[in-house]
């Protein structure tokens, strides 16, 4: 009888044991988990190095070879523009730069004018960090990503076609007018110092 009660005692104890540690288990995968998602930095390199390879393989591949250089489908670039967008905040120039440009090198057909303005948003808000080459970067990059935007909605694109005229004529484009009337000052202030350098 004194035996069944310590038992029963004993393993109470050992019930609370297991299931705390369980619960730290739980936890240890759950903390885990989270790690394995990537920074927006480790994202947007990604992204880069995909473009960079796939640019290259089409610039020195054979004619026939090339439809082996397209490897990354339009759902990795959509998660991509998800993955970047949820954590915006933490963004950086080069982030924004690296990423906008590696969707307009990959040609991601399926890219949101919402995504693109937040973006923009982004970049206007980090415009004291930018460097000239990162501005550059997301200005040629919005205006590949917004003609293949207008592309797929059937508008019609000439060569030499002036971005700056299709701001105009949108009154939707706030975010790229409130970028470049933020940008075109810090490259002004960046050609001075260069100038001004040794």
């Amino acid at each position: 009888p004194g035996f069944s009660r310590s038992q029963a005692g004993g393993s109470g104890s050992q019930n609370a044991i297991r299931s705390r540690d369980d619960v730290q288990q739980q936890q240890q995968q759950q903390r885990d988990q989270q790690d394995l998602g990537f920074k927006p930095q480790e994202i947007c390199n990604i992204a880069w190095g995909l473009a960079v390879m796939q640019r290259r393989c089409l610039l020195h591949s054979a004619p026939p070879l090339r439809r082996t250089c397209t490897l990354v489908t339009e759902a990795w670039k959509a998660q991509l523009c998800k993955t970047v967008s949820d954590q915006i905040g933490q963004c950086g120039a080069a982030d924004v730069a690296m990423c906008m440009w590696a969707l307009a090198v990959l040609g991601f057909t399926g890219v949101q004018k919402p995504w693109i303005d937040l973006m923009l948003r982004r970049a206007t808000e980090l415009i004291g960090s930018m460097q000239g080459r990162h501005i550059a970067v997301v200005l040629w990059a919005t205006s590949r990503l917004v003609r293949s935007q207008q592309h797929q909605q059937g508008a019609r694109f000439w060569v030499g076609h002036d971005l700056s005229s299709s701001i105009r004529s949108s009154s939707g484009d706030m975010c790229l007018q409130q970028f470049a009337a933020v940008c075109f000052p810090a490259l002004q202030q960046l050609l001075l110092r260069e100038t001004r350098a040794p």
